[in-house]
């Protein structure tokens, strides 16, 4: 891949040595990564790491290519030319020594761009030592407090992974087995795959993929993570029992239950008369009952309260009482026109 580079006037705040750099003036995110979090070009192997990293000519500063101010024209020296993964450490031993500038958590990232650069050029053993000195600088961030909050579960991660690739795989297990717990579902399923990998004693980096597994997982499991809010639950099948308690008879209420006359039942759901098997003939209306007399309730047989039982239903009143029984207590009530007297 061909890369645009750009040559860059800078000035040394160390020093005051101003020097021309080459640096990338625009760069890429495509978005994918790899098990280091590097960036993953899908066959393709930029090497943009070694264009981010300048060192002075004269004091031999190096930092990110951001930390020098451009200046106008063209100066005469040029920066240094070392190896990239050099200049990553001498940056990283200036964040662990400079009493103005220790910073445990960016000495760690220095020793991982060492790391990738120094597998760029093939320098294999030099970058196992970088990540095994990017492990330690990691750790001592989580204690001193130079790792950001939201860069903990990130850390830890790649502390594990960096030892897989230095080739401590014992020691990348007994890691992920203390901070699994700890770490968001993406590093976890990631920690997982690292943890088998560690057991076939493999060093390789692998394609950094829990995005699109877990949802491949979730889109088979179903209905794993329920409804949605706003989205009905699907209905049980015929013969499964409900998947929730029926409705309360208070959603159908329509108003109070009614008594038929002889030979009707009453719906107990409903409160509505439907009729049985022996067409009678309808009733006539009449009066309405006194608030007296208690309304029977809905589904029981019998003639209206207030008049005689001998219409053929069985008589009104509770269980074990006589016929004429049921005339409520204190003053009488007028019986409706065509009933027989009270007893």
């Amino acid at each position: 891949m061909d890369m645009l580079l750009a040559e860059v006037g800078v000035r040394c705040d160390r020093c005051g040595t101003s020097f021309v750099s080459r640096q990338l003036p625009t760069f890429i995110d495509i978005g994918h990564r790899n098990s280091e979090l590097r960036q993953d070009y899908r066959g393709y192997q930029p090497m943009m790491e070694q264009y981010a990293i300048i060192s002075c000519p004269s004091c031999g500063r190096a930092d990110w290519s951001t930390e020098f101010p451009p200046v106008p024209g063209k100066p005469v020296l040029t920066q240094a030319s070392t190896s990239a993964h050099m200049q990553y450490r001498q940056a990283a031993l200036d964040k662990e020594r400079n009493a103005g500038s220790i910073n445990s958590f960016q000495a760690a990232v220095f020793y991982v761009h060492a790391a990738w650069c120094a597998d760029d050029s093939k320098a294999f053993p030099q970058a196992r030592e970088y990540r095994r000195l990017a492990v330690e600088s990691y750790k001592r961030s989580l204690s001193d407090n130079t790792c950001p909050q939201d860069s903990r579960g990130e850390t830890e991660y790649l502390i594990g992974e960096l030892m897989r690739r230095a080739g401590d795989f014992e020691g990348a297990r007994d890691h992920f087995r203390m901070c699994i717990g700890r770490l968001n579902a993406r590093f976890a399923f990631m920690a997982r795959k690292i943890m088998r990998l560690c057991e076939q004693g493999s060093t390789e980096p692998i394609p950094f993929e829990a995005d699109a597994a877990m949802q491949s997982s979730v889109a088979s499991s179903g209905s794993a993570l329920g409804a949605p809010v706003g989205i009905s639950a699907p209905v049980a099948p015929a013969g499964a029992p409900p998947s929730s308690a029926p409705p309360s008879p208070r959603a159908s209420y329509s108003g109070p239950p009614t008594v038929g006359p002889p030979g009707f039942s009453g719906s107990p759901s409903t409160g509505q008369s439907q009729p049985s098997h022996q067409s009678m003939p309808a009733a006539s209306p009449g009066p309405l009952r006194s608030s007296t007399n208690p309304p029977s309730s809905a589904g029981s047989k019998g003639p209206p309260a207030g008049s005689s039982g001998d219409a053929g239903g069985p008589p009104v009143g509770p269980p074990g009482s006589k016929k004429g029984d049921s005339k409520p207590k204190g003053s009488p009530t007028q019986p409706p026109p065509g009933a027989p007297p009270l007893a």
